[in-house]
C-alpha cells in the first residue's frame, strides 16, 4: 500500500501540474495581443522572487533535520504547510493582480482552477508520502 500511495500521490500532482499549464496556456493564447502584453508585464518578473521563499523553506527545512532539533514529523509537517502557506498567499496576491488587469473573466477563472488544481494535487502527494511511511 504504502508504494502505491507515493506513486498515486506524485503521478496526481505530475498530472495536475501539466493539466493546470495546458490550461494556462490555452486561456493565455485567447488573449488579444495588449492583453498578452499586459500579462507578461505584470508577471515577468515574478518567477525568480517566487524562488526566495521556497528556497528558504527548503534552507530551514535542511537545517533543522541536521542539526537533527524536534521529531521529523514535526519538521517536515512545518515545512509542508509553511510551503502550502506560501502558495495561497502568492497565488491570492497573483490573483488581486490580474483583476486588476482588466482581463476576461474565464482567462482568471481559467488561471484559478489551474492553480487550485496544483494545490489539491499536492495534498493528494503529501497524503500519499505520508501513508506511504515517509517521514
Amino acid at each position: 500500500m504504502g508504494s502505491l500511495a507515493i506513486t498515486l500521490g506524485v503521478l496526481a500532482f505530475v498530472g495536475a501540474l501539466i493539466t493546470s499549464r495546458r490550461m494556462k496556456e490555452r486561456a493565455f493564447t485567447a488573449l488579444d495581443e495588449d492583453q498578452k502584453l499586459r500579462v507578461l508585464d505584470a508577471f515577468g518578473g515574478l518567477r525568480i522572487t517566487q524562488l526566495v521563499p521556497i528556497a528558504a523553506l527548503v534552507l530551514l527545512y535542511l537545517g533543522v533535520s541536521l542539526v537533527g532539533q524536534g521529531s521529523s514529523d514535526a519538521v517536515i509537517a512545518v515545512f509542508w504547510l509553511g510551503l502550502l502557506l506560501y502558495g495561497v498567499l502568492s497565488v491570492t496576491l497573483q490573483l488581486l493582480r490580474l483583476r486588476q488587469l482588466d482581463l476576461p473573466p474565464a482567462y482568471a477563472r481559467s488561471w484559478l482552477v489551474g492553480r487550485l488544481m496544483v494545490f489539491g494535487s499536492m495534498v493528494l502527494m503529501i497524503l500519499g508520502f505520508w501513508l506511504g511511511g515517509v517521514r
